[in-house]
């Protein structure tokens, strides 16, 4: 996760990262000032990692702010799952809030 984070786009502009990890949820990214909570889950990351580059891209092009990034479905691999609405870091993932956005891809329709 780290080594995709160092290379190439990054969500989190001019500022340091946040990794943290949970047991039963896996890996989660976070920029140290603002931006949006990335919940990777577990490996492999650099396809998630593309993707999360890709589904904020879109959103950013729409003018949708977003709060919180869910890359780790395994019923759904290679969706990403956008909420948006109000961020309190990392402990924010499972607050409810916002609405919700399933990313699948630049030539699909949009949940």
């Amino acid at each position: 996760l780290i080594r995709c984070a160092a290379g190439g786009k990054r969500p989190w502009k001019d500022q340091g990262l946040v990794i943290e990890y949970d047991r039963d949820l896996g890996f989660s990214m976070t920029g140290t000032d603002e931006g949006p909570v990335a919940r990777f889950g577990w490996a492999p990351f650099h396809a998630k990692y593309e993707r999360l580059v890709e589904a904020l891209d879109w959103a950013r092009g729409k003018s949708i702010a977003i709060s919180r990034v869910l890359l780790d479905n395994t019923r759904r691999p290679n969706a990403v799952t956008l909420k948006t609405g109000p961020s309190a870091g990392l402990a924010s993932l499972s607050d409810g809030r916002g609405k919700e956005i399933v990313f699948k891809g630049l030539e699909d329709d949009h949940e």
